[in-house]
């Protein structure tokens, strides 16, 4: 039987960016020699059209700084496909903001990690002005444009306890929706892990500042893939629109979701490490690669036998399966053990 079509995308275009992330996953600042072509990139916008993908994420780095961003974004328009543009901000001239209109842009997501001084800090701009400045001015010409702006906050232990301030930073901003996720010890974030690794508690004050968000009601504020899980909290923050009311039902990395990096490799979710890149669309089609389960082992493959540590004694465990793959690995070296389930976390303290 052949496979569903994956929902979303998120790909990066370019490792050039004109931030200096001090946790970024890709080390983004100069573009790689051996990055896509613009032909190369074409055919895979033609390729995710032929597969059905209805979203794609263009990231990066910053993928404004790529030279062939608006030729990628008129291919997939052409081919039905919604876009999301994911920015670090500066780079939203009045002159993007407007192409990004004539492109049929609706989305644009905006960096947002502290107030001014600390996101600074975390997201230093390469020519030395301030990035959260540039985050909230390119949100707002975004904005005013008609489009929908929603904040990427990544909680790192320097900025866990400003998460109320940020919130109503977000909400002050006008930002429709806020993304809070957690900082995954890989890239930069690795050669700083001491200093920006969250505690395991993180979870449990990022659900605290979500539930705030959901009783005043002025900013959409789901709980992202990598906070849960299986609480009481979940029928109103993890999908709060749907019918359904559901709750965390496993991974969706390689499922619903597939990534591209700027020299084709392909895996599961942006956030997983280069040690699950499984296939090149310089050697191998999409079509080819997302209809082959060994592509992605980690959630297609997936086995009880691989949950340790409180994971294993966990009687929801065969639903959950350890939360978020990047995550856990990010933690342990395993998918198969999360010390960041907010559950565990509970029982621990208690």
């Amino acid at each position: 039987m052949a496979r569903r079509a994956p929902k979303r995308c998120f790909w990066e275009l370019t490792a050039a960016c004109d931030h200096r992330c001090v946790h970024c996953r890709l080390r983004a600042g100069p573009a790689l020699p051996d990055e896509l072509g613009r032909q190369e990139l074409l055919g895979i916008a033609d390729q995710l059209g032929a597969l059905g993908v209805r979203l794609v994420v263009l990231t990066g780095g910053e993928p404004l700084l790529s030279p062939h961003w608006q030729a990628v974004a008129q291919r997939l328009a052409q081919h039905g496909v919604r876009v999301r543009v994911f920015t670090g901000g500066s780079a939203v001239t009045e002159e993007v903001a407007d192409q990004l209109v004539e492109l049929g842009i609706g989305d644009l997501a905006v960096s947002v990690d502290g107030p001014a001084a600390l996101h600074d800090a975390l997201r230093p701009l390469a020519d030395g002005g301030s990035s959260f400045v540039g985050a909230l001015r390119g949100a707002h010409r975004a904005r005013v444009r008609g489009l929908r702006t929603r904040a990427v906050t990544t909680v790192t232990a320097t900025n866990l306890h400003h998460l109320p301030q940020i919130y109503a930073l977000v909400r002050d901003a006008r930002f429709e929706r806020w993304q809070v996720q957690l900082c995954r010890p890989f890239g930069r974030a690795a050669d700083n892990a001491e200093q920006l690794t969250p505690p395991a508690h993180a979870a449990e004050a990022v659900v605290r500042v979500l539930v705030r968000a959901a009783r005043e009601g002025e900013v959409f504020a789901p709980l992202h893939c990598s906070v849960g899980y299986m609480t009481e909290e979940e029928p109103a923050l993890r999908r709060p629109r749907s019918d359904t009311r559901p709750v965390w039902d496993g991974p969706d990395a390689g499922l619903g979701t597939l990534a591209i990096d700027p020299r084709g490799g392909v895996r599961g979710c942006a956030c997983l490490p280069e040690e699950f890149v499984t296939a090149s669309l310089r050697t191998r089609d999409l079509a080819a690669i997302w209809a082959d389960d060994t592509c992605f082992p980690y959630t297609r493959s997936w086995t009880p036998e691989v949950l340790a540590g409180a994971c294993a004694a966990c009687a929801l465990a065969r639903i959950c399966r350890a939360g978020c793959p990047s995550v856990a690995f990010g933690a342990t070296g395993t998918i198969g053990s999360n010390p960041y389930c907010l559950r565990t976390v509970r029982q621990t303290d208690q």
